[in-house]
């Protein structure tokens, strides 16, 4: 059986090892619309007489939180604010912190900024969550 399915983009991922992007066995594959991506999901993928089941992509409802300034939405390579210590919200590094009292940066409580119980992070799990399942 041949299916036409409208496909706008192939990509092979990569992980990286030793500091340098390798290519692996997985590749990502873009589909025009969400009924060529059904279809191709149910129907998989022959070449050659081999057949491939391919899986759905999981989605990372995880945010992004910065390890330099510890806000959220963007990773610290790209981070242009200053050094804040996770633990006592102190413009040091958490490695050098002698501080016994802990504060987040993000919400004013008493946690790490880091904790996965900071209404902030939960704020912004919640709204990955809205933005993948609607």
């Amino acid at each position: 059986m041949v299916l036409n399915l409208t496909v706008l983009n192939i990509f092979m991922l990569k992980k990286i090892i030793y500091q340098r992007l390798c290519p692996t066995k997985t590749i990502k594959v873009i589909f025009v619309d969400k009924l060529n991506c059904e279809t191709f999901l149910k129907t998989g993928l022959k070449i050659d007489n081999l057949h491939y089941d391919p899986e759905p992509a999981k989605p990372n409802t995880q945010p992004v939180q910065c390890y330099k300034c510890c806000k959220f939405g963007h990773p610290a390579k790209y981070c242009k604010n200053v050094e804040i210590c996770n633990k006592c919200s102190g413009s040091h590094a958490a490695n050098i912190c002698t501080s016994t009292d802990v504060k987040c940066i993000n919400c004013d409580e008493q946690h790490m900024a880091t904790s996965k119980q900071c209404k902030e992070y939960l704020r912004n799990k919640e709204k990955i969550k809205k933005t993948i399942f609607e």
